[in-house]
């Protein structure tokens, strides 16, 4: 299965993050870090042991970490029910 998730990537309008982003401006999402913040929201998600094992496993294999994983899934799963 092919991940085919974008990721929105946000970073500050000052000149110390200028070396960083230089290239990828049409990328990126210039904004405060308190804006950025803003945009982002957080949950919390209680798990059995033996999913966040899979979870982990999974993770192992394609080098992603288990936050970005199960957000690639999670993206992907709501794609899939919307179409």
């Amino acid at each position: 299965m092919e991940n085919t998730t974008k990721f929105r990537i946000g970073s500050v309008p000052y000149l110390n993050a200028a070396p960083l982003t230089r290239g990828l401006e049409s990328e990126l999402i210039f904004a405060t870090p308190a804006k950025l913040a803003e945009m982002l929201r957080r949950i919390n998600l209680d798990l059995p042991r033996w999913l966040i094992a899979s979870i982990d496993r999974v993770v192992g294999r394609n080098g992603l970490a288990r936050q970005s994983q199960i957000k690639a899934w999670l993206a992907d799963k709501i794609k899939e029910t919307i179409r």
